[in-house]
């Protein structure tokens, strides 16, 4: 629904993938990069003000934390609730 309003609002182009119709390639067109850039922009000015404001070492920490969330995760992901508490 999103990929729709934003094909609708002229932002994206969805084409069929060659090699399987049943996909499509998203491309953003003129107007989507342009409204994209804007919004990255802004998320990049936040994120290096949240970054200057926790410090070098609390991110190295959190991304630290984030990767072996992500690892401990993965390991569960195949088990039943029952077995997580392994």
């Amino acid at each position: 629904m999103v990929l729709k309003d934003f094909e609708q609002k002229g932002f994206v182009e969805l084409s069929p993938m060659s090699e399987d119709k049943r996909n499509k390639v998203i491309c953003f067109t003129a107007t989507g990069k342009e409204y994209a850039d804007t919004i990255i922009s802004k998320l990049r000015k936040v994120e290096l003000f949240v970054i200057e404001k926790m410090g070098i070492e609390r991110m190295k920490q959190l991304n630290d934390s984030t990767a072996l969330f992500v690892e401990l995760f993965r390991k569960a992901g195949g088990k039943q609730d029952n077995e997580t508490n392994a």
